[in-house]
């Protein structure tokens, strides 16, 4: 039996299709459109905290570098090992700019501690004023304290000491303090802790015995990768007893 087909059958068609349409519209908006929205905003706001991350990221390295430089520019002072050929390379650079010549260099080291000179001593001494007006007993106080053995002075643990005994020969007075101050004024600290010389006979050449103290801070080893790296080498032209 065939069908025929009505305008009716159009008309109803035209509406499933209407119809259709419309729910499919309906749920994109009601379903589809708020999933995307979430998206959206969820990759929004990870992109945000990727760039603060990263922002974070930048100022810990940057401070990390701040640090390992300040670090760095402080070892060059005082370094967490003894860094010997900074020193020598000093003490080179000392003799090369000066008449002088070092004919010997004995080194000595003493891992137990710097002594620093004790505070409340040195304020007292800053307190004590001259009395004119009143008759002055002897005292006592200091060599009771010699007696009872104990120290003006406090170890720093963790400062070790490097001694250089050194002996040069100088063209002239006026050279020896020149190496003196070059050897002194250098970046790595460096003190003199014993001094002689003696003056030659018919000429101005001054032998000179010095002992020079240096340190490192034993006690930072976590900032060894740090320290500033040297490389000492032979200077032509001179002959060096190092």
């Amino acid at each position: 039996m065939m069908h025929e087909w009505k305008r009716r059958d159009t008309f109803m068609a035209l509406i499933a299709v209407c119809t259709l349409i419309g729910l499919f519209f309906l749920a994109e908006h009601l379903y589809v459109k708020p999933e995307e929205q979430d998206l959206a905003t969820a990759e929004a706001t990870l992109e945000t905290e990727r760039d603060k991350v990263a922002t974070l990221e930048s100022k810990e390295d940057q401070a990390d570098q701040a640090l390992s430089q300040s670090s760095r520019t402080a070892q060059q002072k005082l370094p967490v090992v003894p860094l010997l050929d900074q020193l020598f390379i000093g003490f080179e650079r000392a003799q090369v700019s000066t008449e002088t010549a070092i004919e010997e260099i004995e080194i000595a080291y003493n891992e137990e501690g710097v002594s620093l000179p004790d505070k409340r001593e040195e304020q007292n001494d800053s307190e004590e004023t001259p009395d004119s007006g009143r008759s002055s007993a002897p005292d006592t106080s200091s060599a009771d304290e010699e007696s009872d053995g104990q120290g003006s002075s406090t170890t720093q643990s963790g400062l070790n000491t490097i001694e250089f005994s050194i002996q040069l020969t100088a063209a002239n007075y006026e050279e020896m303090l020149m190496f003196l101050q070059n050897v002194t004024g250098q970046a790595r600290i460096t003190q003199v802790s014993a001094l002689e010389f003696e003056e030659t006979e018919g000429s101005e050449e001054v032998a000179l015995s010095v002992v020079l103290s240096s340190y490192y801070a034993s006690d930072l080893q976590e900032l060894a990768h740090e320290t500033p790296q040297y490389d000492y080498g032979e200077t032509p032209g001179k002959i060096t007893p190092f």
